[in-house]
């Protein structure tokens, strides 16, 4: 899956959001989507962290950051 400027931009405007209103967002994306901008997400920043410790995503998250290459 290739990035896009517009996922860039997107996940750019999402880290400047706090952690509790980023999971909201998430809600409303596709799970395509939401690897999409997860791509784009620095390791160490918000969207990152709402992924790893929302309550939708904590599960998935490890295994995805496990097989990320493959995406």
């Amino acid at each position: 899956m290739t990035t896009t400027a517009k996922n860039k931009r997107i996940a750019g405007k999402l880290e400047h959001l706090p952690l509790e209103l980023i999971e909201p967002v998430l809600a409303n994306l596709t799970f395509r989507d939401i690897i999409a901008l997860s791509m784009c997400a620095e390791d160490d920043g918000r969207l990152a962290t709402a992924l790893a410790t929302g309550s939708s995503w904590s599960d998935i998250w490890p295994v995805y950051m496990a097989r990320k290459p493959e995406y």
